[in-house]
């Protein structure tokens, strides 16, 4: 079990706390791709996905940020939903994608009202000279 830390105590009623965390799961495709077959630990749904299931449930978070996630549909949020939150998925666009960012929240606590894609990789499409989003 991880230890977590509490920086600095606030005097406040609990319920006006909001708890956040945010984790980079590695794709699988990403994780995997330079490992011989013979060293293969197994997929993220087999091996990495219940040690971050178990991390998310330890966190207890109200808002969780994924990112390079894939196995949505058929992993992540089945899992995320039996422990009470929704997702929002965004997938990455382009050949040879297929992990993308997502927004977990506690349903008891939050109502979705609206959602906004926002592509970065179009944005330096966008702005005339790029700045610092040019490719």
């Amino acid at each position: 079990e991880r230890k977590f830390r509490t920086i600095q105590q606030h005097e406040c009623d609990p319920s006006d706390l909001l708890h956040v965390m945010s984790y980079n799961v590695l794709a699988d495709r990403l994780a995997l791709k330079n490992i011989s077959p013979n060293d293969r630990i197994g997929s993220e749904s087999e091996f990495r996905g219940p040690r971050i299931i178990a991390e998310i449930r330890q966190s207890r978070a109200d808002i969780i940020c994924l990112q390079e996630l894939d196995r949505v549909n058929d992993f992540y949020e089945p899992m995320l939903g039996a422990l009470g939150y929704k997702l929002v998925h965004y997938c990455r666009p382009g050949l040879l994608r297929g992990e993308g960012v997502a927004i977990a929240y506690n349903h008891e606590k939050f109502t979705l009202l609206e959602t906004n894609e926002v592509d970065y990789d179009q944005l330096s499409n966008v702005y005339p000279g790029g700045g610092q989003f040019r490719k």
